[in-house]
């Protein structure tokens, strides 16, 4: 075993927690990757690459880490959102937030193209959660994302943002999980930095109504840019996702 998976069982042991919970659990970190597929389009993004604008910094290796160590299904983007935002609804999916002077997608073969990654993305989802209806567990899924610190001038004091769709009990259980096992060290707030009723939160609200229990998690990328300070936080994180998890089927 690695030194992180024997670092996740003692915490969990210490708490009287044990992830033997069989919901399913569905991790989508949609905003994993800055890859732009059309040389042209990104050559006129290029000097965004990498910063927030186009990547949710340290979102991809978070999502494949709990995925891996809970069994989890995970979705990543297959594109990054300065080119289509997969985290909108189709209508807003080509304003992503960028300086005023990055283009949008303007060339309709490259939207066409764009349309198709979009829909290919949330069908593979959809047939997901199609698949576990047999089940009489109800799916967890966790649209998981990182802000920055500083944003137009703005400090962010929240380390951890959890988004309250208000449609169920599960942003309220999540919350109040995050802010009990970080309390010695984080801030964790809620509807911070984003409302759970904010374009932001499509991808819960969305798949709430397809049948899961869903939240949206935001955590500063300071906290998770590197290996050393996602170990940090890992095992409390896997902590919470088996509270919320058990938690999930009382209110189904």
């Amino acid at each position: 075993k690695t030194l992180r998976m024997l670092a996740i069982e003692n915490t969990l042991l210490k708490n009287g927690q044990s992830d033997d919970c069989s919901t399913p659990l569905i991790i989508i970190t949609p905003h994993a990757t800055s890859h732009i597929g059309d040389k042209a389009f990104a050559q006129s993004l290029k000097d965004l690459d990498g910063t927030h604008y186009s990547v949710d910094i340290g979102t991809a290796e978070l999502g494949k880490v709990i995925s891996a160590c809970t069994s989890g299904l995970l979705f990543q983007g297959t594109v990054g959102r300065l080119a289509v935002d997969l985290n909108r609804p189709l209508s807003m999916a080509f304003t992503a937030d960028r300086p005023d002077r990055y283009p949008f997608p303007e060339d309709n073969i490259l939207k066409l193209c764009l349309v198709e990654e979009y829909t290919a993305f949330h069908t593979n989802i959809s047939k997901c959660l199609d698949a576990l209806k047999s089940s009489d567990k109800r799916p967890l899924l966790i649209n998981l994302h990182s802000f920055n610190r500083k944003w137009r001038n703005e400090h962010r004091h929240v380390d951890i943002g959890v988004c309250d769709h208000q449609l169920d009990q599960t942003a309220q259980k999540t919350f109040d999980t995050l802010r009990s096992v970080f309390s010695d060290c984080l801030n964790v707030m809620m509807d911070q930095p984003y409302s759970g009723t904010h374009p932001g939160a499509f991808i819960a609200r969305h798949y709430y109504r397809l049948g899961a229990a869903t939240v949206t998690i935001e955590i500063c990328n300071d906290i998770i840019e590197t290996q050393t300070a996602r170990d940090k936080i890992f095992p409390r994180l896997m902590e919470t996702i088996s509270i919320v998890k058990k938690e999930v089927q009382r209110y189904v």
